[in-house]
């Protein structure tokens, strides 16, 4: 989180432009992910959220003030097995924040006005 927040990205596609290795390609709000050391050239990765499998344009669209970390798994020989799903290609995980619980504000009565 403190990395995310120092580096100040305005989108997940900018975020993920400072990983070693991971090349992005956008065309308008239409991103692409490819890892460098991916088995097969232009292999996509498969990309998750809080655990889940996500579609590319949810991640892409997810606001990176919203993150709480991001994982990025390179190949089949780091990926997690839970990851994997079946591709070559690696893996991109977001972990979105918690927000903070609800607080009901409570007003305070004004005091009566002198006269």
């Amino acid at each position: 989180r403190e990395d995310i927040e120092k580096r100040s990205p305005h989108t997940v596609a900018e975020l993920l432009r400072m990983i070693p290795g991971m090349r992005i390609d956008c065309r308008g709000i239409v991103c692409r992910a490819v890892l460098a050391r991916a088995s097969t050239r232009n292999c996509q990765p498969t990309y998750w959220m809080d655990g889940i499998p996500a579609d590319p344009a949810l991640v892409w669209l997810q606001p990176p003030r919203d993150l709480d970390g991001v994982e990025v798994y390179s190949g089949p020989s780091s990926t997690p097995p839970e990851l994997e799903r079946g591709s070559s290609c690696g893996a991109i995980v977001l972990w979105t924040r918690t927000p903070p619980p609800w607080v009901k504000k409570v007003k305070e009565p004004k005091p009566p006005a002198k006269p």
